[in-house]
């Protein structure tokens, strides 16, 4: 199985708080199996200016598509993480540990994305690159 997985979000800090915006695909392409979720984010710097932050999933919703996931419905789940922000003037790396969770009992649909899609666990481990704006 060749799956792959990409991972982006956006994000807005206020203070010691931000909200972010994340969408999440995966797919495999031997099986046409597609996987599109979005999460909006409330995340804390509890230890000011560490870089340090906690956070966790307001809302996480996900679709199936393809012929490998016509009987799937859609995924709502829960999503709590930590990370440490690094900057380096305009750009950071920030590596960051997720733990997610069914909101209800999971579903066969839930068994099913984490067998197709390895990269989506229940444990993640990233790490995200990006520039501030």
């Amino acid at each position: 199985m060749d799956s792959i997985a990409i991972e982006s979000f956006v994000s807005h800090q206020i203070g010691d708080y931000c909200l972010s915006y994340k969408l999440f695909y995966g797919g495999n392409v031997s099986d046409e199996f597609n996987y599109l979720e979005f999460a909006a984010d409330l995340c804390a710097y509890p230890i000011e200016n560490s870089g340090f932050k906690v956070g966790l999933s307001i809302v996480k919703a996900g679709l199936f598509w393809g012929m490998g996931a016509q009987d799937l419905k859609p995924i709502l789940s829960s999503e709590t993480f930590v990370s440490w922000e690094i900057k380096f003037s305009n750009l950071y790396i920030e590596p960051r540990i997720c733990f997610s969770e069914s909101i209800l009992e999971e579903s066969e649909a839930e068994k099913i994305l984490r067998e197709t899609i390895k990269q989506y666990s229940k444990v993640r481990l990233s790490l995200f690159l990006g520039f501030a704006i």
